[in-house]
């Protein structure tokens, strides 16, 4: 992130400290025409004790924007004589395809906020209608904060779900988005179809809603990073970079300290984009698999493992850290790919974790597989707990293996995490939930706390099937078995692998098939 530009806002700052401002949550209006001056959507993350960053899809022949911030009305101190206490931002930056940076800064910590943003003209005017939102600013780093946030990955480019009103409605801090945030699978180097992929995703109004109210942290994963399992050699690399670089409001990149504009890898390409950030006392580690993979080589780079790594050891050495999480888009429990085949990355990153005792220290999300699982650190390469949470709007699929306390394939489905922290003991609840997309109820499917066992979900290992058999049955399965069965094979097979072995499987291969020929009168 650049540094916080200074602007109009200062003088009104000081009065925000002290003062609350009357406004009301007001939907966004809708996004501009096409053809008329306007913001066409806007979405706000790298959220800090001071502030965050806004980004705003500019529409017609906008030229730049400008956000107004006031205390949230509800919370506390406001009066009629601060109504008018507004600090106001302009647009630092705007990209090549008309996305407008604005940072808001130095605002007051743990506080509520709501903002409107607006475009500007060529004369510094506004012009179109005002985009609204909400956010709040977190303790100061370092310092004892409860707090609680969604997590998750994998919706399809034109859901409209629920799920994503109901998290919403829980006011979660932010959200760790894991990656596929869409399914462009993008395979040409052109910044156009990568920015037309983010207009989809905010032409739906629910996510659109979502991520203007929700501060946002996001990394992509293949398929919005490039086509299925793309890598490094991925035709539409740059450019997808460059896309995420403009268009999403992230926290500062390690590899880009001297800005987009100037930052290089050795061979001319831009860096990953992995990067880390602080909420009271918790270190997140964001990795990014996706951009530097090449084969079965590596997975992280020799730059990005080296960032990792040395991360870790700094985490384990600060005394002010209580609690590691490392977010991961490819999933870490696995036997026969995945991270599984990164041998010399996964040798590296255990035997760190191992020499700095951070098995309890370290947690990791990890999205891709729709499914949520849960292994409390018995199957996994390093020892410490492993929370995979999705899909949230994609049809279900199981991954890996084995998982300690099961597996629930699904649609509609998060990662929920509150954190608990007294100033000498961090402690983590980390539940998997699952929502009725038709009705928009939950239910909670797996729990897991940090400090006690005993909230913890029951045991039910899932052992996964020898790779062949894995093979087979997909094959299978997406041959014979019909789109709304598939979540009931998924469910029903994976129920028989918690509860026999991991060679339940093979005897099952013949139901679908029956299914399949009964269908046809055979």
């Amino acid at each position: 992130m650049p540094a916080r530009a200074q602007g109009r806002g200062a003088s009104a700052l000081a009065l925000l400290a002290a003062l609350a401002a009357l406004a009301s949550l007001v939907s966004a209006a809708p996004p501009a025409a096409p053809g008329s001056a306007g913001v066409q959507w806007a979405w706000i993350g790298g959220l800090e004790d001071s502030g965050a960053v806004l980004k705003a899809r500019l529409a017609g022949d906008a030229k730049g924007g400008r956000a107004e911030v006031r205390r949230a009305q509800g919370f506390g101190g406001e009066t009629e004589e601060a109504a008018d206490q507004v600090a106001v931002f302009e647009a630092t930056h705007v990209g090549p395809f008309g996305v407008a940076e604005i940072l808001l800064h130095g605002l007051p910590a743990a506080t509520r906020f709501e903002y409107s943003v607006q475009a500007t003209g060529a004369d510094g005017a506004v012009v179109g209608e005002k985009t609204r939102g909400r956010f709040r600013t977190t303790a100061a780093k370092g310092t004892p904060m409860d707090f609680a946030f969604g997590f998750a990955s994998c919706a399809d480019n034109h859901s409209n779900a629920i799920i994503f009103d109901v998290i919403r409605e829980h006011d979660p801090l932010f959200f760790m988005h894991m990656g596929d945030l869409h399914y462009g699978n993008v395979d040409r180097n052109e910044g156009a179809l990568f920015h037309a992929m983010y207009d989809q995703v905010m032409s739906n109004p629910r996510q659109a809603r979502f991520f203007r109210d929700v501060p946002l942290a996001y990394m992509f994963d293949d398929h919005d990073f490039g086509p299925n399992n793309s890598d490094e050699s991925s035709p539409g690399r740059e450019a997808s970079i460059a896309a995420y670089l403009e268009a999403v409001p992230t926290y500062p990149l390690a590899a880009y300290d001297k800005g987009p504009q100037h930052s290089r890898r050795a061979d001319g390409k831009l860096p990953s984009v992995y990067f880390a950030f602080t909420l009271g006392r918790i270190r997140f580690l964001v990795t990014d698999t996706s951009s530097s993979k090449r084969g079965r080589e590596t997975a992280l780079g020799e730059e990005q493992l080296d960032w990792f790594l040395r991360s870790l050891r700094e985490a384990a050495q600060d005394s002010r850290v209580g609690q590691i999480i490392w977010v991961s888009t490819m999933p870490w429990v696995t036997i026969h790919d995945k991270w599984a085949v990164f041998t010399n990355d996964r040798k590296r990153i255990v035997e760190t974790i191992e020499e700095l005792g951070l098995q309890r220290k370290l947690v990791q999300l990890a999205g891709d597989a729709h499914m949520l699982a849960l292994d409390d650190g018995e199957h996994v390469a390093g020892g410490f707990p492993v929370f995979q949470a999705a899909a949230l709007d994609a049809k279900p699929t199981c991954k890996g293996g084995p998982y300690s306390h099961g597996i629930y394939p699904g649609r509609g489905q998060y990662g929920w995490l509150e954190v608990r922290d007294n100033g000498k003991q961090v402690c983590l609840t980390i539940q998997g939930r699952r929502v009725d997309l038709d009705t928009g109820r939950e239910q909670t499917l797996l729990r897991f706390d940090t400090c006690d066992s005993s909230n913890n979900s029951p045991r039910r290992t899932y052992y996964p099937s020898p790779p062949w058999v894995e093979r087979i049955w997909k094959v299978v399965k997406k041959t014979c078995v019909p789109e709304s069965y598939m979540v009931f094979f998924d469910s029903f097979t994976v129920s028989l692998r918690m509860v026999f072995t991991d060679y339940a499987l093979p005897a099952l291969l013949l139901i679908p098939v029956g299914l399949f020929l009964r269908q046809r009168g055979i």
